[in-house]
């Protein structure tokens, strides 16, 4: 495995040894309103949840020993175990956190996916794969309206509307007439 960044990056405060890679994506979704001629309109666009995936590494002899570790709220005997463990908490807690990357801070993340391969190269270090999501988070309010007292019901009703006579017609009745016979009672042929 290349090592590709060598700035450390950091998953909810806790720093990488090394990032392998981030891949980023931040999309909107374009909203279509058909309109005559098969054409369609567009006047909107949507923002999706950014998108976040990193490969990472977390080793057991770190290259920076002095730092603090800040992958010992694992209870595993090793970093990388303890890596692991971390990890899958955040994943599922599915509290949101912040990703320090290399492009933008990203704010209130959730892991959507974690996964690592273990192998005889990487026998002493996590090598994992984060995917990531961001909540867009919204807040209410409460807002008091005032609507106006009703008033007497003859005031919010229709006129009246002579109808004429109306048989009524159970819907068996109905289903069981031809659609030619329907026609002719429309246009007054048969009584």
């Amino acid at each position: 495995m290349s090592l590709l960044i060598t700035t450390r990056r950091s998953i909810a405060g806790l720093f990488l040894d090394a990032t392998v890679a981030e891949d980023f994506a931040s999309k909107s979704t374009i909203t279509q309103n058909p309109v005559e001629f098969g054409a369609s309109i567009n006047d909107h666009a949507i923002r999706l949840p950014k998108k976040y995936i990193l490969s990472g590494r977390v080793t057991d002899t770190p290259l920076r020993p002095d730092d603090d570790d800040s992958w010992s709220s694992g209870t595993q005997d090793t970093r990388s175990k303890s890596a692991w463990e971390v990890l899958n908490q955040l994943k599922d807690d599915a509290e949101p956190f912040v990703i320090e990357s290399g492009l933008e801070r990203l704010d209130d993340m959730v892991i959507e996916s974690l996964t690592s391969t273990k192998n005889a190269a990487n026998a002493n270090a996590l090598d994992f794969r984060a995917e990531c999501t961001e909540l867009i988070i919204t807040n209410t309010q409460d807002v008091a309206v005032n609507f106006p007292e009703p008033g007497p019901t003859e005031q919010q009703a229709t006129d009246e509307v002579d109808r004429g006579d109306v048989q009524a017609v159970t819907p068996a009745e109905e289903k069981q007439k031809s659609w030619l016979l329907k026609g002719a009672e429309i246009i007054g042929a048969v009584e």
